[in-house]
């Protein structure tokens, strides 16, 4: 039996509200348990989200940077 019914009454939404209802309430987890055991193709020792903290550290200088200077510039 499919552990994760994409069809029928409950359908794929529905399942998955079940879950997050339950003890599965964020994405890292949702994805780091229920989906990695569907896919069943992610290595045990890779986890979704694991390396956010170090790429939000790289990128932290472009989130939210004034670009209506450059956009201004680009369309003259």
């Amino acid at each position: 039996m499919d552990p994760l019914p994409l069809s029928g009454k409950m359908g794929m939404r529905g399942y998955l509200n079940s879950i997050a209802i339950g003890a599965v309430a964020d994405l890292s987890s949702l994805m780091n348990t229920e989906i990695k055991k569907k896919l069943n193709i992610i290595p045990q020792n890779v986890t979704w989200g694991g390396q956010s903290g170090l790429v939000f550290d790289a990128l932290q200088g472009d989130f939210m940077r004034p670009r209506i200077n450059e956009y201004t510039e680009k369309i003259r």
